[in-house]
């Protein structure tokens, strides 16, 4: 059970993903990540109406993210995201 699965997260999808290294072998384990909530959710979209790596989540789950071991995140401010105004 995956972190986001163990804090009843709201707002993502994942699917499995085969990754091979070397060419061959596959790395076993790797899963995508699909965000599409909105504020409110626990995953959401910074740009709903277009694909983009940035994404926020809420204080609880960065929470439960750094007490399972992940560490590498990039914060932003939340002054930073809320310049931008969300697409409707």
């Amino acid at each position: 059970m995956s972190v986001l699965d163990e804090s009843r997260a709201t707002g993502y999808s994942t699917f499995p993903v085969e990754i091979e290294n070397p060419p061959g072998i596959v790395l076993p384990r790797y899963h995508g990540l699909v965000v599409f909530g909105r504020p409110g959710d626990d995953c959401f979209s910074i740009l709903p109406a277009e694909q983009h790596w940035k994404f926020g989540i809420t204080g609880a789950l960065l929470r439960d993210l750094r007490t399972a071991g992940a560490d590498d995140f990039e914060i932003l401010d939340e002054s930073s995201v809320a310049a931008a105004p969300l697409p409707r």
